[in-house]
């Protein structure tokens, strides 16, 4: 991201799917479920950059093997 920088991305929330919910703090993305409000929420996992960018290559991974058949 962009190295704690605040920025117009700060707090915007989403709800994925399934009672995820996803948000930007301005350094980490938090996933939720349950509840989009870390007092509420059932579990919580914070992403920060790297940690991002390793989940999106294991996507591409995943997706490669899906495709081939495996």
């Amino acid at each position: 991201w962009h190295g704690g920088a605040m920025n117009k991305a700060d707090g915007y929330v989403a709800y994925l799917a399934d009672g995820i919910y996803a948000s930007f703090d301005g350094y980490q993305m938090w996933l939720r479920t349950g509840s989009h409000d870390p007092d509420l929420c059932e579990n919580q996992i914070a992403l920060d950059s790297q940690a991002f960018m390793a989940l999106c290559q294991y996507r591409e991974r995943l997706s490669g093997l899906l495709d081939r058949g495996a």
